[in-house]
């Protein structure tokens, strides 16, 4: 075996694993190799070899540990949390420390992985200074990076592709109280994380035409009868169709944790491809919708991936109209087009305050550029913070008809000006691609023409 301590994992296969007396097991350590501390622990393999041994007549048997099955079982040193007091006398001299340490202990418990923050550290915190009071408690969590799953329509496609490999999985699909759909004070609806969007199309929150747009164009049957609300928000795919739609409602996200629970507005949840603002030790249990109304419109239209689904280019978009059938709020969100769902401020802003004509239409839509604040090629400005909250809902009659028209021109007119410009960057890069010559030095980043290289002298010397 490959260990520092051949004694050590004698006395544990003799005492805990077979029963044989330690005197009659002999444990041979020629060689300790790297990774010196995770040599200490006693593998569940050793273990395995002697019983494979034995099943075969007690010819010898021998493993050798692959990298993958290395990285996948060996005692890894893990993070540590430390909030430190410290405190002191008149003439600055330590008189003592108080400790309090949140140490990773892994996905796996083993029995040197509690060790590690206590006795390999607790004892050490003076170091080489006489300290008289240390106290030092530390909280062991398991955690192993485990993700939580509920439909598993996100995470298990990714899986197979080897893209990602958590070390544990977490079900949380049968907790019946993160399911459903309630309404709230003021006729708000709160959205059970688990929902799934068949669940979704068949309750009142289809009534949100936006939501009623949008939903039958995610993934097949089998992804709308076993997806859920909360794991696609969580998830946050650049090209998801659901966080559109929140983003130009004005929803709001419920994150829960032992700290207590928070609102988190659509708006801010959203951080880059693939991040939100999910803390690490917070669940994401509800979506709240705005409560309805009747001056409001809203609309979903996309331009998907034939054979994906995905939404290359992807706008959700709400309209309310105010006194004098001007429009009063609005919300447009976007997908598809950066590396994360966003709010288009600048197209909100060209809206506000216009009666929504087809000039006007245009207008606001030529301030979509693909990205959100900040991002290359985005005009800075200063965001519009979204005036509907009070909720969204046409009922097909009156200053609701019109905005629900007005919200369908504008996702149109916004989808084609997005998807002529996703094409030509793409049908621009594609043609550097292939224009490129292979002659060209890429190492010193020479954008000038690439010279020939020159022909080789002939000769007629044999070489």
């Amino acid at each position: 075996m490959s260990s520092q301590t051949p004694h050590i994992h004698r006395l544990l296969l003799a005492a805990f694993v077979t029963g044989i007396p330690e005197h009659k097991i002999r444990c041979i350590s020629p060689d300790v190799g790297g990774a010196f501390g995770s040599k200490i622990f006693c593998y569940a393999d050793m273990a395995l070899v002697m019983w494979a041994s034995k099943l075969i007549g007690g010819r010898p048997v021998k493993w050798v540990e692959g990298r993958r099955e290395s990285f996948g079982s060996t005692i890894h040193g893990r993070d540590h949390i430390t909030y430190v007091e410290v405190a002191a006398n008149r003439d600055g001299a330590v008189q003592g420390l108080r400790v309090k340490t949140l140490a990773n202990l892994g996905g796996r418990l083993s029995t040197i992985g509690p060790g590690i923050p206590t006795t390999l550290y607790g004892r050490i915190l003076s170091g080489p200074y006489r300290i008289p009071n240390v106290y030092c408690e530390v909280t062991g969590a398991a955690d192993d990076g485990a993700k939580v799953i509920a439909g598993g329509q996100s995470i298990l496609p990714l899986m197979k592709l080897r893209l990602a490999r958590p070390e544990r999985l977490l079900d949380i699909g049968r907790l019946s109280e993160l399911r459903g759909i309630a309404r709230l004070d003021g006729g708000r609806l709160s959205i059970g994380a688990l929902t799934t969007y068949a669940d979704l199309l068949a309750s009142p929150a289809v009534h949100y035409g936006v939501l009623r747009e949008a939903l039958p164009a995610i993934g097949d049957v089998q992804v709308r009868n076993l997806g859920t609300v909360g794991g696609s928000v969580a998830h946050a795919d650049p090209s998801s169709d659901l966080p559109a739609a929140l983003l130009a409602l004005g929803a709001e996200l419920v994150l829960q944790s032992a700290r207590g629970m928070r609102n988190v507005p659509a708006d801010g949840f959203f951080l880059g491809p693939f991040q939100t603002a999910i803390a690490q030790d917070e669940l994401l249990t509800a979506v709240i919708l705005p409560a309805p109304r009747d001056d409001a419109g809203s609309a979903y239209a996309s331009l998907e991936q034939p054979a994906s689904g995905y939404a290359l280019v992807g706008v959700a978009a709400v309209l309310i109209l105010g006194a004098g059938g001007l429009i009063e709020g609005a919300g447009v969100g976007i997908t598809g087009v950066s590396d994360h769902p966003y709010r288009a401020a600048e197209v909100e802003a060209a809206l506000v305050g216009t009666d929504g004509s087809a000039e006007i239409l245009a207008a606001a839509a030529a301030q979509a550029v693909g990205g959100p604040p900040g991002q290359r090629g985005h005009p800075r400005g200063n965001r519009v913070p979204c005036r509907h909250g009070h909720g969204v809902h046409a009922t097909g009659a009156g200053s609701g008809a019109r905005a629900r028209r007005l919200t369908r021109r504008l996702t149109r007119r916004l989808t084609r000006r997005l998807t002529r410009r996703l094409t030509r960057r793409l049908t621009r890069r594609l043609t550097r691609r292939l224009t490129r010559r292979p002659g060209r030095n890429h190492r010193c980043g020479s954008r000038g023409s690439a010279r020939a290289a020159p022909r080789p002298p002939t000769s007629s010397a044999p070489s």
